[in-house]
Order: C-alpha cells, then structure tokens, then sequence
C-alpha cells in the first residue's frame, strides 16, 4: 500500500476477511481518510494492485470508499 499526502487508508478488506474461494468474484475495499481531521475523502484516487501489478483504478465516493471488483474465475484452488 502507497499512501500520499495527508490520507491514510484506514481499512482494507474484503467481504469475508481473510478466505478468497478461486472462482468466486471478491469485493475487495478501501476506505481513505483524511488523517488531520479524520474525515473520509471523497473523489480520491485508489490504485489496486495485485501481485506488484496494477488491475484497476477507482475513486473514493462521498464516504471515502472506493472498490474493485477482484474476478479470480482464472485462479486456480491452492
């Protein structure tokens, strides 16, 4: 995780927290907030990155969250 400025991600998750079945899409989420004055900040660009590699690009909403959408169809079970 990258953090810039005066933000901090102040949680990162996914729905189940911790076991991902491959085949399954997974919500994975990031809330952004502004470490001065606690606030959540809006329209905040979030980088995802999976395996050092860039998958997706989203923006905080209004509530400093923004989401991507990890599909692991192409993941084969360990």
């Amino acid at each position: 995780i990258f953090i810039y400025g005066w933000s901090a991600a102040e949680s990162i998750y996914t729905a189940n927290a911790s076991i991902i079945v491959a085949g399954t899409n997974v919500s994975v989420t990031c809330l952004v907030n502004d470490i001065n004055l606690n606030q959540s900040i809006g329209n905040y660009s979030v980088n995802f990155y999976k395996n050092h590699t860039l998958v997706d690009i989203r923006h905080t909403n209004s509530s400093g969250i923004a989401t991507w959408i990890w599909v692991t169809g192409n993941l084969v079970p360990m």
